[in-house]
């Protein structure tokens, strides 16, 4: 009975092992996101991802939803390091639930920055950036460089901290 039991216990063992090397998504970069994503501005015109990166060396990507507490007390802590820093510009990516909650947390506690839609955040768009920046929690801001490459995948600790 042992040996059967043993059997058993290695064929799973070796199951769990194969299924861990399976080949993992394969998600595109960000640069491809978001070109084929739509950037608007705060009067909710389209701005073209090439005027973005000729005007802007940083790019930070924040994902937030006005139901979160934390983003809540994250989010004035942005708008006054972005206040301060002319060479950044923020595209906000909503987490919020209904069209609603997303249009007042955006006109009454954004500053300047720049969003994705509603539909394209909550939709394809916003699931492939979530996972190019590895977006477990909110809120979560990944800063990027001109060419959108990854400087530092969550920037909330480090500002928290000079917000304060």
């Amino acid at each position: 009975m042992n040996a059967k039991y043993l059997l058993l216990l290695t064929s799973l063992v070796t199951l769990a092992l194969c299924q861990e090397e399976e080949e993992e998504e394969v998600v595109p970069d960000i640069k491809t996101i978001l070109s084929g994503a739509t950037i608007l501005d705060r009067g909710g015109s389209t701005v073209p991802l090439e005027e973005v990166l000729e005007k802007y060396e940083h790019i930070a990507l924040y994902f937030s939803g006005v139901w979160c507490r934390p983003c809540r007390e994250f989010t004035p802590v942005l708008n006054y390091v972005w206040s301060k820093q002319k060479q950044l510009q923020v595209i906000w990516v909503s987490e919020d639930r209904n069209l609603d909650d997303y249009e007042w947390y955006y006109s009454n506690k954004m500053a300047g920055w720049f969003k994705l839609p509603y539909d394209e955040a909550k939709g394809d768009i916003g699931d492939q950036l979530r996972k190019a920046v590895e977006s477990k929690y909110i809120p979560t801001i990944t800063m990027l460089n001109k060419e959108l490459e990854i400087i530092n995948l969550t920037l909330r600790k480090i500002w928290c901290t000079i917000g304060r």
